[in-house]
């Protein structure tokens, strides 16, 4: 289990860290195509997709885990200022990263034993 992160240079020239963690669990891969819509006076409305691929998310969770990891993983959401900063992460089945951010400004920890924890969070893929 990887206690540390990776930095990275975008395309726009500035630094953005990867989240290096390996889940134990990956809740099946949401997928949603982005659109928006414009209304009419007459009531109708026209749908536009906003990208031409869909976005996917994942729910991540992690057992088991030590009060330092979870700590780590909190000290990274934080740095990131919840869903504020894209970062890179590799899903478990593909050989290279995707442009991530938290989906919520949240993450669940649960404390199932002494110095053992429990955390959740979902995270979605961005463009």
């Amino acid at each position: 289990m990887t206690d540390y992160t990776e930095l990275s240079v975008s395309d726009e020239g500035t630094a953005v860290e990867t989240f290096t963690w390996t889940p134990d669990y990956v809740v099946p891969v949401k997928e949603r195509f982005d659109s928006r819509v414009q209304p009419f006076e007459d009531g109708y409305a026209q749908t536009f997709p906003k990208f031409s691929k869909t976005r996917r998310s994942w729910s991540l969770r992690f057992m088991n885990r030590t009060e330092a990891e979870k700590n780590a993983i909190e000290a990274f959401f934080e740095a990131r200022v919840g869903a504020e900063e894209a970062f890179y992460w590799t899903p478990i089945d593909e050989s290279s990263a995707s442009k991530v951010c938290f989906e919520k400004s949240s993450i669940k920890s649960t404390k199932v034993n002494p110095d053992i924890y429990r955390i959740s969070l979902t995270i979605e893929e961005l463009y």
